[in-house]
């Protein structure tokens, strides 16, 4: 991943036909990435030359495998497994020797050199830790054992410390679990412990041969070089903490910091003798292994020579780093003859890799005398950043000619990549924006870099826009994202281009941004359809359930009404998110409640009016109306004309359950103005089923003259509740 999780730089499949689990994954100095796992697979990728080619299909093995920094190829892979199931779970790496950890059921697991060289009285059966530590080639083992009691162990996870001993944890279900100088010696109890052990590696070093003899050689003059090897042998990867080669010796080697277990390196040591006799020198390297330091014993004989000889105070110049452009300052190398007569100087000239970054003068002339000196001034002006190198060459009459001085030193600057340096938008709808496509930049100098400027421009430079999360300055080897989006305003192609203004040599960096704007087409889908709220008391909320309307199309979703519509519009309610537009690919959201105004079915849609196909969208809408409902039949009653003090004949009035659940009826009575000119009687029980009705019978026994009201109440359960018939006659 980019520094700011905002790239996906590298990513790789990695297994075969079959079952693939990567467990472990670790990284050296130099960037490779170390893999274990388990695999089933028979063909899983194993390199030529691996330890261990082949796996019987069933069985599972633990696999081991190195990638390069830049994922670019597997460098090895190789199974590790006995002849049963085997499961890589960690990894670690130290000076190129990789060590895994896991767990085998398998008692043929190899082993070398182990700490416990077979499995527990078990056999492997409910499985046991093992350690494995194999060559920088992963070609072959360098230690290999078992860790574990008689009843299922498991190694989770192993750490190297600064000596590369080895540190496991796990869980161990054996109650006879290897301890030793343990602060917890038994076992704690219930199904499984957790463990912790350390084991101790030993670093060993051979040298071959352990002295070197260069005969004789004339004052002044350098030798053919001799080779060293060092072998590394032990259990423990060799760590080297310096190297150095006395009196008229020098070395140079390919050791750098140390050396895997079971590997070797080389010294290439020449001698220079500075007077003549016997000359002697220790070549010396300090390491972690016994018996540290390793040395080999140097001699050599000086011979002198008739005639002129030279001899330079030093065989190499190195000015470090300096930044490109500028000049450093000078070092001095001086010439001695040393032979017995004058040096007749015929050239002196610098040659080499990158002459023209590399400058000298001398007062040499055209001879040095016996015995005299002269002096070489050099300075060093680098043309472009990395490490720079050339050769003062100087042919003379001496032995050896022409004498060489090695020059040396890196260019320091930023140097800006940008990857890629073009982006391609293809088609994009007016009014919508592309996703976003990423530049990545990186200083790939040695220099700090300083940006000053990042921005867009170009023929349609407003169509494109950038966000990035870089820095005013960037490290050497740093690196920042660039997010470059495309939202087209106009038909055609658009162009535009990308700049970073910056302190590299090669500023500006530019990417070119291109894109084509289009018409789109506008679709919607509508998810789900259909909302059904079951059944629900009249008169009460249902629970809210939503639907969402998504753009699928091309360009933007333009709502021009929402409504509802259907037999009972009026039982439904809706709210949403919408609003009037909805961009390419986003969605909104519609809430809709039941509100039913009366029993049974009922029914109502949602249309969306747009200018997407098939407008308007529809969602139909459906819930069960449920509870009692009283109707009373008639809801008014005339008694006409009636004689003060006398009774008029009875009038009915129907009460039904027209709902479809139970009628509880809570009074029947008489109210209102006249209430006492009004009498009811009634057969209604206390309840009444779905469909049921009873009868109210009412006389008027007018009290006074003129006309009289009141009104017939029902009291119940119903939504309706109380449900009224008006009652009216005349006195007289």
């Amino acid at each position: 991943m980019a520094p700011n999780g905002g790239a996906l730089l590298h990513s790789t499949y990695l297994g075969g036909s079959g079952d693939d689990h990567g467990t472990g994954i670790a990284i050296d100095s130099d960037g490779n990435i170390y893999v274990t796992g388990f695999t089933y697979s028979t063909d899983f990728p194993i390199t030529s030359g691996a330890y261990q080619t082949s796996l019987t299909s069933g069985k599972s093995a633990a696999f081991v495998s190195k990638i390069a920094p830049d994922f670019s190829s597997l460098t090895f892979s190789t199974y590790v497994q006995g002849g049963s199931l085997n499961y890589g779970k960690s990894i670690a790496v130290d000076t190129g020797n990789v060590f895994v950890a896991g767990q085998t059921f398998s008692p043929t697991f190899p082993v070398l050199n182990p700490t416990q060289s077979a499995c527990a009285p078990s056999n492997c059966y409910y499985g046991t830790g093992f350690i494995t530590e194999l060559n920088a080639a992963g070609s072959r083992l360098i230690f290999s054992t078992f860790l574990g009691g008689s009843h299922g162990d498991d190694i989770a996870s192993i750490a190297l410390d600064p000596n590369a001993n080895i540190q496991v944890t796990g869980q161990a279900v054996s109650t006879d679990f290897p301890t030793a100088n343990a602060f917890q010696a038994a076992f704690g109890g219930s199904y499984a412990d957790a463990f912790v052990a350390k084991i101790s590696l030993e670093p060993l070093a051979s040298l071959s041969p352990t002295s070197l003899t260069f005969g004789s050689q004339s004052v002044g003059s350098v030798s053919a070089p001799q080779t060293v090897t060092l072998s590394s042998n032990g259990t423990a990867p060799l760590h080297i903490t310096s190297i150095s080669a006395s009196g008229d010796f020098a070395e140079s080697d390919n050791c750098g910091k140390g050396v895997a277990a079971g590997s070797t390196c080389t010294f290439s040591v020449t001698f220079i003798p500075t007077a003549s006799g016997t000359r002697t020198g220790t070549l010396t390297i300090n390491d972690n292994a016994g018996g540290s330091p390793q040395t080999v014993s140097l001699t050599g004989t000086a011979t002198s020579a008739s005639g002129p000889v030279v001899s330079l105070s030093t065989s190499s110049l190195s000015f470090g780093n300096q930044p490109v452009g500028t000049t450093s300052t000078p070092q001095n190398v001086t010439l001695t003859n040393t032979g017995d007569s004058a040096l007749s100087i015929a050239g002196i000239g610098i040659m080499g890799t990158n002459p023209g970054d590399f400058a000298q003068t001398n007062n040499c002339g055209t001879s040095v005398a016996a015995g005299a000196s002269c002096t070489f001034t050099v300075t060093f002006t680098p043309t472009a950043s990395g490490n720079r190198s050339a050769t003062i060459n100087i042919t003379d009459n001496a032995a050896g000619s022409p004498q060489q001085v090695s020059l040396a030193g890196t260019g320091i600057a930023p140097m800006v990549t940008l990857t890629p340096t073009s982006l391609s938008f293809g088609n994009q709808n007016l009014g919508t924006t592309s996703g976003a496509k990423g530049v990545q930049l990186k200083n790939t100098g040695n220099a700090v870099l300083t940006i000053s400027s990042i921005a867009i421009s170009g023929t349609n430079a407003t169509d494109f826009a950038q966000t990035n999360n870089c820095p005013g300055s960037l490290a050497s080897g740093a690196q920042c994202n660039i997010n470059v989006t495309f939202s087209p305003t106009g038909l055609g192609t658009r162009s535009a281009s990308l700049s970073i203004s910056d302190n590299a040599l090669n500023s500006p960096q530019t990417a070119s941004l291109t894109g084509s704007g289009t018409i789109g087409s506008t679709k919607v889908t509508v998810s789900p359809n259909k909302l059904l709220f079951g059944n629900q008391q009249i008169g009460s909320t249902s629970a809210a359930q939503t639907t969402t309307l998504q753009n699928t199309g091309q360009s933007t979703l333009v709502i021009t009404n929402i409504a509802l519509a259907g037999p009972n519009p009026s039982d439904f309610a809706q709210t949403n998110n919408c609003g009037v537009t909805v961009a390419t690919g986003a969605s909104c959201t519609f809430t809709v409640t039941f509100t039913p105004t009366a029993s049974g079915n009922r029914s109502a849609t949602l249309n969306i009016t747009d200018n997407a196909g098939g407008s308007p969208q529809h969602v139909s809408l459906a819930g069960t109306g449920i509870g009692p409902m009283a109707t009373l039949n008639p809801t008014s009653l005339s008694f006409g004309n009636q004689t003060v003090g006398t009774t008029s004949g009875a009038k009915g009035v129907q009460l039904k359950n027209t709902g479809n659940s139970t009628l509880t009826i809570g009074s029947i009575a008489i109210s209102g103005t006249n209430a006492t000119d009004f009498a009811q009687t009634n057969n209604c029980p206390s309840s009444l089923a779905p469909g049921a009705q009873c009868n109210i019978s009412v006389k008027f026994a007018p009290t006074g003259s003129g006309t009289r009201t009141a009104s017939l109440n029902v009291s119940d359960n119903a939504s309706n509740s109380p449900q009224m018939t008006s009652l009216t006659g005349a006195g007289q």
